[in-house]
């Protein structure tokens, strides 16, 4: 994550959603200063404040994660699929007619059970069929993050389909708020993906990781 870019990306993002720095403050409760160092890139925000800087500008987190890909949308916005309304502050909602609304929900039966499933992966400890599952964990320094506590996944699918929105992380994010079996001074998870398992083994660049806060 680049600090100078995820600054000038929430720059961008409060001034297209006509806020003031004292105005996304006060969303986010905190002071005015804290806003000002983000924006130059003198401090990160933390993970759960890059959550709610998500909701308030109605983008992923993913977004944020990659800001220097997201600021290159925003200034070509033809190229990307993020579109913002200039003339309000918050995101405009519409109300669907009822095919689309049936097709909604079928979507979101189909994301439902698709939670189920993984949850019955863990459970079961991940039959010879599944494509992820952990292979070691440590703990470790996170240049951004301080300690934390890292697991080496394998993943033979495409882990950029992964993010921390999924279903997946989601139920990775309860089993870790639950675990007390890791030291307390550990807030932070880092999940990183790697295709084999040698590579997870030795600890090499993974090809990607996201972030689970306790």
């Amino acid at each position: 994550m680049n600090t100078i870019q995820l600054g000038e990306l929430i720059k961008v993002l409060r001034k297209r959603h006509h806020m003031t720095q004292e105005d996304l403050a006060e969303k986010l409760d905190v002071t005015v200063s804290a806003v000002s160092k983000w924006e130059t890139g003198k401090n990160l925000p933390d993970i759960d404040i890059l959550h709610r800087l998500s909701t308030i500008f109605s983008i992923s987190i993913d977004d944020l994660y990659h800001a220097e890909d997201t600021l290159s949308v925003l200034n070509n916005p033809n190229t990307g699929n993020i579109a913002f309304n200039s003339k309000q502050k918050e995101a405009t909602y519409y109300t669907l007619p009822l095919k689309k609304l049936l097709v909604v929900l079928s979507i979101s039966t189909l994301l439902l059970l698709s939670i189920v499933g993984i949850y019955k992966v863990f459970e079961n400890q991940q039959s010879s069929s599944t494509n992820l599952y952990p292979i070691s964990s440590r703990i470790t320094k996170d240049e951004h993050f301080g300690t934390v506590y890292e697991v080496a996944y394998i993943y033979t699918g495409n882990p950029e389909n992964i993010t921390s929105t999924s279903p997946f992380i989601v139920q990775l994010s309860e089993d870790w708020a639950k675990n007390s079996s890791i030291q307390e001074n550990i807030s932070y998870m880092k999940v990183s993906f790697y295709a084999k398992e040698t590579d997870a083994l030795q600890w090499n660049s993974p090809s990607h990781s996201t972030y689970v806060v306790r």
